[in-house]
């Protein structure tokens, strides 16, 4: 039982291969099921950093046109026009979208489809 308990606390600090190490050597299914569990929550842990990077690249080039796109005119290099004002509406839409509308990375979505719960 300490093994189970040493494995779920190294889980919960996100040391994925203490917990596993710790699960070694247990001959009880349960030690299997929860084996398999962490490497899921591994995974699962990985998917959704990879995903925050990519949506916080994503947005830092939106917002980067945007400002750029602003001070060239307030700097008077470029002229106020309807499509500057449409390409700072547009970059910042986006990034409205990518912070609001951000889908689920691939390991959440196959959960929520097995769990019923459809697109997230």
């Amino acid at each position: 039982m300490d093994r189970f308990v040493r494995a779920l606390d190294f889980a919960l600090a996100e040391k994925w291969d203490e917990a596993q190490d710790a699960l070694e050597g247990i001959g009880e299914p349960v030690a299997a099921k929860l084996m398999t569990l962490l490497e899921r929550l591994r995974r699962l842990g990985e998917s959704r950093a990879i995903a925050s990077s990519e949506v916080l690249h994503a947005t830092g080039n939106l917002l980067t046109v945007a400002q750029a796109n602003i001070e060239a005119m307030l700097d008077g290099v470029v002229d106020l026009t309807p499509q500057r004002l449409e390409q700072v509406r547009k970059a910042l839409t986006e990034v409205a979208q990518l912070i609001t509308e951000r889908p689920a990375p691939p390991a959440e979505r196959a959960i929520a489809k097995r769990d019923g719960r459809g697109q997230t």
